[in-house]
């Protein structure tokens, strides 16, 4: 199947912008306040991933309180739903996903406990307890597996046990201790191997032991530890996230509350500073969609005061399945502004691209219809192919309402038409493709946009 992007300009009129201006949209290494979260958590709830939507689970007030509320955000929109509660309210767990599930394992205070959660249906089942109890540990999922790694056990002291999930079977196996017992670390998978970052070694808190900016890498293959360049800055109840191959450590405390925001490569296995957060924060959870980092909660304080933000942190990288590239400017004339986007077309197989370069150059798209009181546009960004034609978007300039919506049939395409006002007052407009190519598209995409006063 090959697929081919196009760039073109959009004019739009647009009546009563006076002088010029731009805006810019998102750049690499910046962060953005996002929708707080509607219960503020810390003491090391856990975040997972699953469809491009970011679920929070368990944490607690302070480190005497437990929660099992689970929470739904979705970047797209910026907005967030309560889910159902785990059936075991805890603090200090770790969550990992497999096959879209996911599996909250673990919790300060003696817990095993493992629970499965399905996002699509919104239920809970119980899973097969893990061996050795631990809170304050992390986990990773590989290759259809779950490794769980280091932790406070039951006597709050820093354990190196690490047990593999299978969560096919529902069974549990041991492998081999990870070399430097410790609890409050954090850890990430790239490229099949598992990298166990920073933690506390002996006891927990302030009359623990060490505080360590150690690096140790896993190969489950193999079962086997290999030491890594240590961490800059040591830290504990930090927070990682993987995107392209890089492993980001995200805030954690030592003698401070950090902000900080370090960028490991495993390739090269070299440490390279980027930039703060916003708040400085501990025990707080990250977890990335689309080449942009999440980080939730946590608590800037002692006594703990729990915190309900949310950052976000572009990292700059659009994953492949991302065809559409970024804008990155636009400008506003006093009447005109242009705009320039990436079209995206999926062809069948076979199709003569070249021939259809040729015939969309004969054939190029006109500009949007006028559009009165238009002034600006919010930009979305496909993220990915779906069976059933329904479309994910990704918010990528500050502008404000542009959509996209997808074609899948000659009907959708007749609805679509070419320079189409819908809308008694005429403040909505669509831009469709010409009927020429619908024998060559598989699936094409064009844009929705709404005027705002």
């Amino acid at each position: 199947m090959e697929r081919f992007a196009f760039t073109i300009s959009l004019l739009v009129l647009s009546s009563g912008l006076l002088g010029l201006s731009s805006i810019s949209s998102a750049k690499e290494g910046e962060w953005t306040k996002k929708a707080d979260m509607p219960t503020a958590r810390c003491t090391f709830h856990s975040t997972s991933t699953v469809n491009g939507k970011i679920y929070v689970f368990g944490g607690g007030k302070n480190v005497d309180s437990v929660l099992g509320i689970v929470e739904e955000y979705d970047p797209m929109t910026d907005r967030w739903k309560k889910k159902a509660d785990m059936p075991t309210a805890r603090a200090w767990l770790s969550t990992s996903v497999v096959n879209n599930k996911v599996y909250a394992i673990g919790g300060l205070g003696g817990f095993s406990t493992v629970e499965e959660y399905d996002p699509a249906t919104d239920t809970w089942t119980k899973k097969a307890d893990m061996p050795t109890a631990r809170g304050n540990h992390s986990t990773s999922a590989l290759n259809g597996k779950i490794y769980v790694i280091g932790g406070l056990g039951m006597d709050q002291v820093a354990i190196s046990s690490v047990e593999e999930y299978d969560p096919e079977t529902d069974k549990w196996a041991k492998k081999t201790d990870i070399p430097t017992a410790r609890g409050g670390l954090s850890t990430s998978a790239v490229n099949g191997k598992i990298y166990a970052i920073g933690g506390q070694m002996g006891g927990w808190g302030p009359a623990g032991g060490a505080i360590v900016s150690t690096v140790e890498e896993y190969d489950p293959v193999k079962d086997t530890w290999a030491k890594k360049a240590n961490m800059p800055t040591a830290r504990v109840q930090l927070s990682t996230s993987e995107v392209n191959g890089k492993i980001y450590a995200i805030g954690g405390n030592g003698e401070l509350w950090f902000a900080k925001v370090e960028e490991y490569d495993p390739t090269t296995n070299t440490w390279i500073s980027k930039a703060d957060m916003l708040t400085a924060r501990a025990a707080h959870s990250t977890s990335s969609v689309n080449g942009k980092i999440y980080v939730i909660g946590g608590t800037s304080n002692w006594p703990i005061v729990p915190l309900s933000t949310v950052e976000e942190y572009d990292t700059g990288f659009v994953p492949e399945e991302i065809w559409a590239q970024k804008t990155d400017t636009a400008s506003y004339e006093s009447r005109i502004g242009m705009f320039t986007f990436t079209l995206l077309f999926k062809f069948k197989p076979g199709t003569d691209v070249a021939e259809i370069q040729r015939l969309f150059s004969e054939t190029m798209m006109q500009a949007l219809p006028a559009v009165p009181g238009l002034i600006s546009f919010k930009v979305y960004k496909y993220e990915g192919w779906s069976q059933n034609a329904t479309v994910a978007w990704q918010e990528t300039t500050e502008w404000e309402w542009v959509f996209v919506e997808t074609w899948d049939s000659k009907e959708s395409y007749d609805k679509a038409s070419m320079g189409k006002v819908l809308g008694p007052d005429g403040s909505v407009a669509r831009s469709g493709f010409y009927e020429k190519f619908s024998s060559a598209i598989e699936k094409s995409f064009g844009f929705y946009a709404t005027a705002t006063k």
